[in-house]
């Protein structure tokens, strides 16, 4: 066993230090403060608020230096210049296609291009060139479509309005030059007008008719036209039309103050063309309706057919001419 320390050996030991609690506060602090240390430095700075993302956008540089360029207007120019200010612009040879159209412009000049001058990146182009032209045929045509297919071909239209029967008001009724002849810078065009009317009576004449208000067959025309018949010699009264109507309209019959035995031949004529012919007798009346279209002189011509010595008068009941505003005018007036 071991030998028991005496008393004088205890004592002579050193007695065992106690530590300080302020010491071990201290070391519990720079502990705590390096782990926090730690946690700020690495974990906490996930947790900030990161900056959005930049969104760019790439525009290729060809795409946007074309979206600015605008197709050049090349009407007019020589076709080798045409395509070199397309080339110029961008449009690759390949990509231009020359067509032939009708008209007046010399050989080899461009007169139109699809698309137009001002078109933004267009994909191909066509040039059209001019070859020998020809008037087209416009009748039934519209004035503005004839004014346009003129155009067209680089003539310009000459506008004569005429009445025209059986043409709607504004139609075509034909040119000069004519349909398939030689186009010339300007083509004269007669467009249908609307018709108006003149009074036979009232338009100045020659012979031996007159105006009257007369009843014929117990229907009274205020503005007629009455012509005295004579037996055995034909009487004949004409007026100027100078080509400038269209049709002549009416009613023929005698006055109901003639003999009612009478009897009288009617013949109505233009340039010495028969237009209308009939007898005509007491209490009878028809109505007419004739072309005098292109006609230069009008006659009418009575001539009595029975033996009766009392009187007998023609009459053509508001009898009127038919043109346009402004051919009728050119008529004088009574």
């Amino acid at each position: 066993m071991p030998n028991a320390a005496g008393p004088h050996e205890a004592a002579s030991r050193p007695p065992k230090r106690r530590r300080s609690p302020v010491v071990l506060i201290g070391a519990g602090s720079l502990l705590i403060g390096l782990v926090l240390g730690l946690l700020l430095g690495g974990v906490l700075p996930s947790f900030r608020a990161q900056p959005a993302p930049i969104q760019v956008t790439v525009v290729p540089e060809e795409a946007g230096a074309a979206a600015d360029r605008v197709m050049p207007d090349v009407r007019g120019l020589a076709e080798a210049d045409a395509r070199q200010a397309l080339a110029d612009y961008g449009v690759a040879a390949d990509d231009i296609t020359i067509d032939r159209v009708p008209h007046l412009s010399p050989e080899g000049f461009v007169v139109a291009q699809d698309p137009i001058g001002g078109t933004k990146n267009p994909g191909a182009v066509t040039l059209s060139l001019p070859e020998t032209a020809q008037v087209p045929d416009l009748s039934g045509h519209d004035e503005e479509s004839a004014r346009t297919a003129l155009l067209d071909r680089g003539a310009s239209a000459v506008v004569v309005r005429r009445y025209a029967p059986g043409h709607q008001p504004g139609q075509v009724v034909e040119s000069t030059p004519k349909a398939g002849e030689p186009l010339t810078a300007t083509v004269e065009i007669v467009v249908a007008a609307t018709p108006q009317t003149a009074y036979l009576s009232r338009i100045r004449n020659s012979g031996h008719c007159s105006r009257s208000s007369v009843s014929v067959n117990g229907t009274k025309f205020e503005n007629s036209t009455t012509c005295s018949a004579g037996r055995g010699n034909p009487r004949e009264t004409y007026w100027l039309l100078n080509r400038r109507t269209a049709t002549l309209t009416g009613t023929v019959g005698l006055d109901d103050r003639s003999n009612p035995d009478a009897r009288v031949r009617l013949v109505i004529a233009g340039d010495g063309r028969e237009l209308f012919s009939g007898e005509l007798t007491y209490g009878q009346s028809w109505p007419f309706e004739v072309s005098t279209a292109d006609v230069l002189r009008l006659t009418v011509t009575t001539e009595r057919l029975d033996s009766s010595s009392s009187s007998a008068t023609a009459v053509l009941g508001d009898a009127v001419v038919s043109g346009s505003v402004e051919d009728l005018a050119t008529l004088e007036q009574r």
